[in-house]
């Protein structure tokens, strides 16, 4: 087998790993009644605690850790979080797939936003969209897309102005930039279009 095929099997070997632990966590955190907030917990641990701590993200991975301490680990190092979390941490470690957890947090949202029938949608702007005009972009944007959204925002200042949406992989370009763009290449067009008829006209007269 080449490195490319082991790596493609290796990748989804996780990404089958993460949708199982994925719809554990979501069906487990459903008895509850706190999925979203648990999802929450581990989003925050994902993306922010453990890159954070490179040593704790090493200690939970390490095979070479006892499980009980990195269950004592856990304990201590998330006590302020609920319960579900800590036990879903402590079932990751016990199975040896801490590593899977960034594959286990983005598939757990994706699939929660299947279950709430949500889209999620990237918006980026030149500026920041300030947080009194977000709601009622939400809103325009549910209901041109006939669907709850979740907007993720983001800022290039080369956009100049205006918006663009992307929506799995449609893009909808709504920026200066591009409007730009598109003049640039109207002209364009037009004068090669206009050197072409020239060039017609010359070749029928010689």
């Amino acid at each position: 087998m080449s490195a490319t095929d082991s790596n493609l099997a290796y990748d989804t070997e996780r990404q089958y790993l993460g949708t199982v632990y994925a719809k554990g966590l979501l069906g487990s955190a459903a008895k509850s009644g706190d999925v979203d907030a648990v999802l929450a917990e581990l989003d925050e641990v994902v993306e922010r605690v453990l890159p954070a701590l490179p040593p704790l993200r090493a200690l939970l991975e390490s095979p070479r850790v006892p499980l009980a301490v990195k269950e004592s680990v856990i304990d201590r190092s998330f006590a302020s979080g609920s319960d579900e979390l800590r036990r879903f941490l402590k079932v990751v470690c016990l199975h040896g797939r801490f590593d899977c957890l960034k594959v286990i947090d983005t598939t757990a949202r994706r699939l929660r936003q299947e279950q709430r029938k949500v889209v999620s949608v990237q918006v980026t702007s030149a500026s920041p969209i300030a947080d009194d005009d977000r709601p009622a972009l939400a809103r325009d944007l549910a209901a041109k897309f006939g669907r709850q959204v979740e907007v993720q925002y983001a800022v290039d200042p080369a956009l100049l102005g205006g918006l663009v949406v992307r929506l799995g992989d449609t893009v909808y370009d709504g920026s200066i930039a591009n409007q730009l763009e598109q003049v640039r290449r109207t002209a364009v067009d037009r004068a090669a279009l206009q050197i072409r008829q020239t060039l017609d006209r010359f070749a029928a007269d010689a």
